[in-house]
């Protein structure tokens, strides 16, 4: 029996379900289902251990076949997958932690699915081959999936490689330092900034991610440093909230084009993050999820973003995500020391979904 948390799970019920629905609807920006646009889906792929199954679409049933074999293993009705999804829908809302699902047992052997997440090291959490009206052709697509059922998922996840290090100019006396390392790191740095301290960036410890973020844009660890000074200081949560306050400080001085160059430069960062981008290997601007994003909406409703959408699934995450402080001891930051004559500070980056 297979035993996975909620976001595991939710990969098998977005299989499920796509397979019973026979399309993927595109999402609008505010993330409600769009009717009349929707990829119509030839079959699915999936790769268990050293085999890639088929799972091919016809009017109310799946045929499974194996890597080039040409033989049908075996052939599920539409409807049973459906109902399949319906009971892991169903344990899914209700479970914490990790589970098994003994419903949908016997479905998963026959779909041969033996672990609940596929062997791939890049952010394609399902291909599909879907049909394209655009260019009237079947392509395939990689999508990343992320799940609103349970707990908001991470954007960006909080590690070693996502420390920056800060400057704090001024002096502070070694009683002082102590009294404000008992604090957590906000209540720290709205104290630093209140009292005036000018903390600036020093440094990125992780130097791949430092060239990614340069990949993304040349002045990205900057615009990065500043969102993150905004949100530790108290300036606000949400990435709206924030790339507002940096748009108000404008230390980059891009005077009346503000606005516009640090909401797209924001966009851009958040976007490259959700489609292939990670912190410590090497980012060369091409995306993994070649398709876009899956969204399965609290309610069990799938709906995507595709590379049609851009603009949506841009304006989506703008809106969707917010900055996080993650373990402070785990992830080891959030203290002042002394480097040299130098007063210093790390601080992490975590971004997570509203």
């Amino acid at each position: 029996m297979l035993s996975g948390n909620r976001g595991e799970w939710s990969e098998i019920y977005t299989f499920f379900k796509l397979l019973a629905d026979g399309k993927l609807h595109a999402a609008n920006a505010d993330l409600s289902l769009n009717p009349t646009s929707y990829y119509p889906i030839v079959k699915i792929i999936r790769q268990q251990k050293s085999f890639t199954f088929e799972y091919v679409l016809d009017d109310t049933n799946v045929s499974i076949s194996k890597g080039d074999e040409n033989a049908v293993l075996r052939t599920i009705g539409r409807d049973e997958l459906a109902s399949a999804a319906a009971d892991l829908l169903s344990a899914i809302s209700q479970a914490k932690a990790t589970f098994e699902v003994p419903a949908v047992g016997t479905i998963l052997n026959q779909c041969e699915i033996t672990s609940l997440k596929e062997p791939h090291s890049d952010k394609g959490d399902i291909s599909l081959v879907a049909h394209d009206s655009k260019v009237n052709q079947d392509k395939n697509f990689a999508f990343s999936i992320k799940s609103q059922l349970g707990s908001a998922s991470t954007l960006l996840n909080a590690s070693g490689a996502t420390n920056f290090k800060f400057g704090i100019a001024g002096k502070l006396s070694d009683t002082e330092i102590e009294t404000l390392n008992s604090l957590g790191p906000k209540d720290l740095l709205r104290d630093l900034t209140h009292r005036g301290f000018v903390i600036k960036l020093a440094e990125i410890y992780n130097e791949q991610f430092e060239a990614n973020l340069k990949m993304i844009d040349s002045l990205m660890p900057k615009i990065v440093a500043e969102i993150m000074l905004a949100y530790y200081s108290g300036r606000g949560t949400s990435l709206s909230e924030l790339v507002d306050k940096v748009i108000a400080d404008d230390v980059l001085d891009y005077g009346k084009s503000a606005a516009e160059t640090y909401t797209h430069k924001v966009k851009t960062l958040l976007t490259d993050v959700a489609l292939g981008m990670t912190p410590s290997k090497p980012w060369s601007g091409n995306y993994d999820a070649t398709g876009g994003y899956i969204i399965v909406k609290d309610d069990g409703e799938i709906v995507c973003f595709h590379a049609y959408n851009r603009e949506e699934f841009r304006d989506y995450l703008l809106r969707s995500t917010k900055m996080e402080t993650a373990s402070r001891g785990r992830h080891n930051f959030g203290h002042i020391y002394r480097e040299g004559s130098e007063l210093r500070i790390d601080l992490n980056l975590q971004i997570r979904f509203i």
